[in-house]
């Protein structure tokens, strides 16, 4: 695959779920809909977290701090942040972010080989689609709790 349609297909992804943002209160974000575990501003922070876990730990250094492990990582829940919650527009300006710091990171280390190969990703370019289409399963969760979340206040 070339590098601009890889870095395309991320930026074209992650610009719908920056709109699913925006087109949600801050109020309705924060809504855990029933028969849901997470809420939009989860699968927001996750996607930042997993990002940050699989690729920039590829040179040793995390982007995202600690804090946001323990609200977004894998197994976590919205339901234990209590008073300390993530804030929406805080997660938004890291989103619009991240994309331009994995094209200037990794835009001319496709082919490299992972330090710890994964079972079906041997490079950084596999490892990018595989995040790419992580992050398209996210967006789709988060259409179903934007749309699940509107049909519970109206």
């Amino acid at each position: 695959m070339e590098k601009q349609n890889l870095f395309g297909q991320l930026k074209f992804w992650r610009n719908f779920v920056m709109e699913t943002l925006q087109d949600t209160s801050e109020e309705s974000a924060y809504v855990i809909p029933d028969h849901f575990t997470n809420n939009l501003i989860w699968n927001a922070g996750h996607l930042l977290v997993t990002y940050d876990e699989y690729l920039f730990t590829i040179d040793g250094e995390k982007q995202m701090d600690e804090q946001y492990y323990k609200w977004f990582a894998t197994g976590t829940s919205p339901a234990g942040w209590g008073e300390n919650q993530p804030v929406k527009e805080d997660i938004m300006q890291k989103l619009e972010g991240q994309t331009s710091m994995i094209e200037d990171r990794f835009a001319g280390r496709l082919s490299e080989e992972l330090p710890r190969p994964m079972p079906l990703e041997k490079t950084i370019e596999e490892l990018l689609v595989f995040l790419i289409s992580h992050e398209t399963y996210h967006l789709g969760v988060m259409k179903s709790i934007q749309k699940h979340v509107k049909s519970e206040v109206h």
